[in-house]
């Protein structure tokens, strides 16, 4: 799975499934400038749908979002964990 999917995933989930992973997708672009980060998700596509502020929307999947990717990769690693102590 690359990068972009699993963030894909991890967005939609943070919105609570109002867009899927694939409409998600292919809104991700990169930005610009590579200061700015790998990927870029415009909230201001959600405003409309979700009644608040592009600013608002992206503060509350920040907050969602770490918590999801840590909940992700802990599960990758106790996964990983029970692979080898079956080998």
């Amino acid at each position: 799975m690359d990068e972009k999917q699993l963030v894909s995933q991890a967005l939609s989930a943070a919105i609570d499934g109002v867009l899927g992973v694939e409409q998600i997708a292919a809104i991700i672009e990169k930005p610009k400038s590579s200061d700015l980060g790998d990927l870029a998700f415009p909230a201001f596509q959600l405003a409309k749908t979700l009644r608040k502020s592009p600013q608002i929307i992206a503060g509350e999947i920040a907050e969602k979002i770490d918590t999801i990717l840590i909940c992700s990769c802990i599960f990758i690693i106790l996964l990983f964990q029970q692979n080898l102590s079956e080998l």
